[in-house]
């Protein structure tokens, strides 16, 4: 097939790999051609062609990250015309499979040109419920007329798809149950996916303590305020030492709290180069999920990959709606707690401590668990097999 994967953001960096970059190479592994439209938010970067054998083309967008809401909002409004008219520059021939995930939501009317003039399957990863999750954070409310603006972009953008692929089995049911108009069988489940690692060998040393690592954005959607209380156990509870790495808009709340709170055992740290923080990965013996307990959407984590591929167990604080619990306890490969039990969290966290040879065999359980549900080959398969079966019932 020939397929185009429409995208905010896509590495630069031929080497760099994320969700994105390993379901398209999955592709090409696979025999398929396959070009990515990025954005490219000053105008300076340019067409390449990686060693994966996909075609990257840079799309100039203008800020969408790093700015204000306002100017996000506009750019995103000005995105849908620069798309299609740099697929329409680039794609001569036919286009098979269209595939774009959220955010933004933003895209359903380039979508709709593109179907309309390739004539080809469209397909949404879902990776951000929008606008409700906006919601559930109070960054504005149902009354507002930015809510009904985007809810009705939402809207128009599962119309447009022939098929939705959803993070999990959570995620499937709560977009059923709050979109009736949605024809059920495009939904299915379209897990989030990476090419599993499996030369990791850890470095932990044995006899030094339970050490934690939280890697990723530092903002409301992590519920900083429970992250704070979750140092401050931390701090009196012998053995335990956590690292944080990670930027967002909440960094100087927590930088000032590990500050004014006098927390030794929590590190923070801003940025840190790919090649040194997996090294720091298998140094540590947990991998840490953080999520504000107002979600009323049921997130799933890209990061939860990174710790299965370099074999940690998950100690999951989340809301009630994910189903990461679910995923990762029955799996065998880690622990939860509600994000706004914090004797819970002490309670788990002691019990860790006392019994640590339990984190050895949850290893392998975490290993296992990347292999068997979150494997992009794997995964790949399986959206072809959609997509082709979609086209055979088009044509009978």
């Amino acid at each position: 097939m020939n397929i185009v994967f429409l995208t905010l953001g896509y590495p630069d960096n031929i080497n760099t790999h994320n969700l994105y970059t390993d379901l398209m190479s999955s592709f090409v592994k696979l025999g398929h051609q396959v070009s990515v439209f990025m954005q490219d938010e000053v105008g300076n970067k340019t067409v390449s062609l990686s060693d994966l054998g996909v075609n990257v083309y840079p799309v100039f967008t203008g800020k969408v990250t790093k700015t204000s809401f306002i100017k996000k909002g506009i750019n995103l409004l000005l995105l849908q015309r620069r798309y299609y008219n740099a697929v329409l520059d680039q794609c001569k021939d036919k286009i098979d499979l269209l595939l774009y995930s959220t955010p933004p939501i933003t895209f359903c009317g380039v979508i709709r040109k593109i179907k309309q003039h390739y004539h080809c399957i469209t397909y949404l990863l879902l990776k951000d419920i929008f606008p409700q999750n906006a919601v559930d954070l109070k960054i504005f409310s149902k009354r507002s007329p930015f809510y009904w603006y985007f809810r009705r972009q939402e809207k128009k953008l599962y119309i447009n798809s022939d098929l939705i692929g959803c993070m999990s089995p959570a995620n499937v049911k709560y977009l059923k149950e709050n979109n009736p108009y949605i024809e059920p069988s495009k939904i299915h489940i379209s897990p989030n996916c990476i090419i599993p690692n499996e030369n990791f060998v850890s470095t932990k040393s044995e006899g030094n303590g339970v050490k934690l690592i939280y890697g990723g954005n530092l903002g409301k959607p992590q519920g900083i305020d429970f992250i704070i209380e979750c140092c401050r156990v931390i701090e009196k509870t012998d053995g335990v030492l956590l690292t944080i790495v990670g930027s967002g808009t909440e960094y100087s709340k927590l930088e000032l709290a590990i500050n004014t709170l006098k927390l030794t055992k929590t590190k923070l740290i801003s940025f840190m180069p790919k090649e040194e923080y997996l090294k720091l990965m298998a140094e540590n013996d947990m991998g840490m999920i953080f999520l504000d307990k107002s979600f009323s959407i049921p997130n799933f984590p890209s990061r939860v990959l990174d710790y299965l591929n370099n074999g940690l167990p998950i100690f999951a604080c989340t809301d009630t709606n994910s189903d990461i619990k679910e995923e990762i306890c029955e799996a065998g490969a880690g622990f939860w707690c509600e994000s706004n039990s914090v004797d819970n969290f002490q309670v788990i966290l002691q019990s860790i401590v006392d019994n640590k040879n339990c984190l050895q065999p949850m290893r392998q359980k975490a290993k296992e668990l990347l292999l068997t549900k979150y494997n992009a080959l794997k995964e790949v398969e399986l959206i072809c097999e959609r997509v082709e079966g979609l086209i055979k019932n088009e044509l009978s």
